[in-house]
């Protein structure tokens, strides 16, 4: 491993995933010296401190950096840059930066930039997730292995349906990449369940039980945390996704051979037809 690489984490849980995956697969692939760099998780507040080595603790090969790098940090000037770089649509600088933060740049463009010193933005590869799965999956049994077995008998072996909301950030979100779940995209994904019952995962409970009631068909999942959330999710037998990184990464490492999913019709790149085609599953755009 002679190349140093420092791919940035930041974001959601679902986003940190993506970004240890496509460090993962740069440290396999090619065996480049992987460091992942965790200066901007460590100082973020908007997703209340929720950190990947929570879920998946380390993974092998990849180094931990808390290194101040150029651009990374608060300052106001650094903050132009960054801003700067997305108005203009830079997405490199040759053979030092690697900037993706539209979420839109494709895994074979990246990849072509793989030896790139600094990478930071979103990577919402499906290679990538694919290829760490089973990796994320065997440290999760680690880590978590008996409240994984637990939900798996309450909710696997007995064929929930996971049904994830998101809202929080989303719904006052202008990115048109982040899609708020409406209530009436789950009312129809509903009915492609016949004779199901249904467990709800949401930051907003409340809003989901004022939305949807109660009845024997739907319960609703009181988790202590947004790991047990992940993790509940996870273990349901089909999903009904929203349109976050969050719920894709629980259903992408669901024990289910033959998932059915049924996903919103989004922009983002890892919930494409083509994207979901590659993977495998039974899915259908509602």
């Amino acid at each position: 491993m002679f190349m140093k690489i420092s791919v940035l984490v930041q974001g959601g849980l679902g986003n940190q995933l993506f970004q240890i995956a496509w460090a993962n697969y740069l440290v396999r692939k090619y065996q480049y010296n992987v460091e992942i760099n965790l200066q901007l998780l460590y100082s973020q507040s908007q997703h209340a401190s929720i950190n990947f080595s929570q879920l998946i603790g380390k993974v092998p090969l990849l180094s931990v950096s808390k290194e101040k790098l150029i651009m990374l940090d608060d300052r106001l000037s650094s903050k132009i840059i960054r801003k700067s770089l997305r108005i203009l649509g830079v997405h490199s600088i040759p053979n030092i930066l690697l900037h993706d933060y539209d979420a839109l740049t494709d895994f074979e463009h990246c990849n072509k930039m793989a030896n790139y010193r600094y990478q930071f933005g979103y990577f919402q590869f499906i290679e990538a997730a694919i290829f760490s799965r089973d990796i994320f999956l065997s440290n999760m049994r680690s880590i978590h292995g008996e409240f994984i077995k637990k939900c798996e008998s309450e909710f696997f072996e007995r064929h929930y349906v996971g049904i994830h909301i998101r809202r929080g950030d989303f719904i006052k979100s202008t990115d048109p990449l982040h899609l708020a779940t409406g209530i009436d995209y789950i009312k129809k994904s509903i009915k492609k369940f016949n004779n199901r019952n249904f467990i709800v995962f949401s930051d907003d409970i409340g809003w989901c039980r004022d939305k949807l009631g109660e009845s024997d068909g739907i319960v609703y999942f009181s988790g202590n945390s947004a790991i047990e959330d992940f993790i509940g999710l996870m273990c349901c037998k089909d999903f009904i996704l929203s349109g976050s990184t969050f719920s894709w990464w629980a259903a992408i490492l669901s024990l289910n051979e033959n998932t059915r999913v049924v996903i919103p019709n989004s922009k983002a790149q890892f919930m494409s037809i083509e994207a979901n085609t590659r993977i495998g599953w039974d899915f259908e755009v509602v």
